[in-house]
């Protein structure tokens, strides 16, 4: 991923823009808008203002800030993967192979890096991936607080979010499924009542 945020480093999704302009506002007690005093939702995920919000209160960019939170959470992801990889049955075979698949999609580094929120997404949806498969027994608590993490960071991750509710009920059945669907309905019913509030 480092290399490839090399040659992006200069490539930043013009949406990121709007989330530090809302994080800048929001940090300055403007209020929850583009534009000061105007109040708008123009946020997919509320949940990365926070990285906006913190460097505001630091005196540090923003949109640079989302750039290498994005990027870390991106390492974290790769990480995660080839870790996992190193302890399936096949031990470190798989591991490179791991590697040698993340470095060949540069569009990974360059999007995780780019502003947004993509990042913090794949870290999530890799944590919830590996909970849904986990051996000898899945981690519903581990799924459900990352599928409530992505309702806030990509609702539209929801449908894959619900392929690995359905992988944990049919490897643990509806007690297994219970605290995971809890947490994530939970997650999605706080950004609907959230969207509603903001705009009706």
């Amino acid at each position: 991923l480092f290399p490839y945020t090399t040659l992006f480093r200069s490539y930043t999704v013009d949406d990121a823009f709007i989330v530090a302009r809302f994080a800048q506002n929001l940090a300055l007690g403007r209020g929850y808008g583009l534009n000061p005093g105007q109040h708008a939702d123009g946020v997919t995920g509320p949940a990365w203002l926070f990285p906006g919000v913190l460097a505001t209160w630091m005196g540090v960019d923003p949109v640079a800030a989302a750039k290498i939170i994005g990027l870390a959470c991106g390492v974290a992801a790769a990480l995660w993967v080839m870790n996992e990889q190193r302890q399936r049955a096949l031990g470190s075979a798989y591991a490179p192979l791991a590697a040698l698949t993340l470095a060949c999609q540069p569009s990974l580094g360059g999007n995780c890096s780019a502003g947004l929120e993509t990042g913090a997404a794949t870290l999530a949806l890799t944590i919830a991936t590996s909970a849904a498969l986990a051996r000898p027994e899945p981690k519903p608590v581990r799924l459900g607080a990352a599928i409530a993490l992505m309702a806030w960071l990509r609702p539209e991750l929801a449908v894959v979010c619900l392929v690995l509710l359905a992988t944990l009920s049919s490897r643990r059945g509806w007690a297994g499924l219970r605290p995971a669907l809890g947490l994530s309905l939970a997650g999605a019913g706080s950004i609907v009542v959230f969207r509603t509030l903001l705009g009706g």
